[in-house]
């Protein structure tokens, strides 16, 4: 019997013993599944931040030009009509939209659209974009 040893006890029965491992022969068997294990969870964990970054991309926000009232077509965007003195006379505004929500074509900034026509009627609440300019 290689992994127990029979011994006697004073009644005469037949008492078997098994051995007992060293500490370090045990670590040597579990450290495969350990360092596995490990592997495993840490790649779990490196898949989140991935998506975590991947989604932060995705919410962020990009600042694009709203219309605030209705723009009949072939009107000059002067600087007078873009950025009005008084509040009450405001056409366009520029808001913040999630990016994965933008096309690509939106006008950023107020400043850009000054001395452009208008191709078409624009509707309130539009949000502006490079085409609907000439």
């Amino acid at each position: 019997m290689n992994d127990q040893s029979v011994q006697n006890n004073e009644q005469g029965a037949a008492v078997v013993k098994a051995k007992t491992y060293k500490p370090f022969a045990l670590y040597m068997l579990l450290l495969p599944f350990m360092a596995s294990s490990g592997f495993l969870a840490g790649k779990e964990i490196a898949q989140g931040e991935y998506n975590s970054q991947k989604m932060e991309k995705i919410s962020k926000q990009v600042r694009v030009v709203k219309l605030k009232v209705d723009v009949p077509p072939a009107v000059v965007l002067t600087e007078a009509v873009v950025m009005p003195a008084q509040k009450a006379d405001v056409v366009f505004e520029e808001v913040d939209i999630f990016a994965n929500r933008a096309i690509g074509d939106e006008v950023t900034s107020l400043k850009s659209i000054v001395g452009k026509k208008t191709k078409y009627g624009l509707n309130k609440g539009q949000v502006l974009v490079q085409r609907d300019l000439e």
